[in-house]
């Protein structure tokens, strides 16, 4: 609990395709909507601005690290190290919070399995560009 002041890890682990990123997503959102209940999330506020950031930090992430597979058409081909401080003071909001990526599965890059797509991105890229001939 929040009173004891203890640190506190959650670890999210499992088979591939077991839903570790939605569990972390859905981790998250429950975090930043407690510290907004105690207070946090109050417009610009740094608490908002860290709120924002580390639920608007997973779409980028798994933008330039996430690829189709064959068992997940969303699959992370990389870890993150979540670190996520709470004023204890404040009720419980949000005062820091540090996202560390790793083990970023770097053959991907250049190519990938049969039935297997490469990292997001270059997907993305290809679509901006087909649908704007400028680029």
């Amino acid at each position: 609990p929040l009173r004891e002041q203890k640190p506190q890890a959650i670890l999210i682990s499992g088979e591939s395709g077991a839903g570790k990123t939605e569990s972390t997503k859905l981790w998250l959102r429950h975090l930043v909507s407690r510290s907004q209940g105690a207070g946090g999330g109050g417009g610009g506020s740094a608490a908002s601005r860290i709120e924002a950031a580390l639920l608007h930090c997973n779409p980028v992430l798994e933008t330039f690290g996430n690829a189709a597979t064959t068992r997940n058409h969303n699959s992370s081909r990389f870890g993150k190290w979540i670190e996520v401080s709470l004023d204890v003071r404040a009720g419980g909001t949000i005062s820091s919070a540090r996202l560390t990526s790793y083990l970023l599965e770097r053959s991907r890059i250049t190519g990938h399995a049969a039935g297997e797509r490469a990292l997001h991105a270059f997907y993305q890229i290809l679509a901006a560009a087909r649908d704007d001939r400028s680029l």
